[in-house]
């Protein structure tokens, strides 16, 4: 059952069907406590990480990220999840502080922006996409 529900929860995810995948999260706490494995219970913290992270609840992503990580210390995925989740998150600080400055304020304004050009670089466009940094295509 655990096993189909992380299926579940990933092809919400893949397909973007964000009603399905608030339904299957409120199944998770119970699913990682009860999972026997500490991989299952990595990995369905990472799957609600995303799901998390994708409806804008930052912290609670990251936590679970980290927990998924404090789990199973050698989980590439929980690195990599969390390593995107704070790219993803001094991306929207950039953009917030380029909104935010004059436009005589030259300096910070170059800086920013080419600290927003190296962010975007290391996060693939899909996964801003996902985490709603980029418009979504039609």
């Amino acid at each position: 059952a655990l096993a189909e529900l992380a299926l579940a929860m990933q092809a919400a995810l893949a397909l973007d069907n964000r009603p399905v995948a608030r339904k299957l999260a409120v199944r998770f706490a119970r699913a990682i406590e009860s999972a026997d494995h500490a991989c299952m219970q990595s990995y369905l913290l990472l799957l609600l990480a995303d799901f998390c992270f994708r409806e804008g609840k930052w912290v609670s992503a990251i936590r679970h990220a980290e927990l998924a990580l404090s789990i199973e210390p050698r989980e590439t995925a929980a690195l990599v999840a969390m390593a995107e989740m704070h790219a993803a998150l001094a991306l929207r600080a950039v953009r917030r502080g380029l909104r935010r400055l004059r436009p005589d304020d030259a300096n910070s304004n170059r800086k920013l922006k080419r600290l927003q050009s190296c962010l975007k670089k290391a996060l693939p466009e899909l996964r801003l996409r996902e985490m709603g940094l980029l418009a979504r295509s039609g």
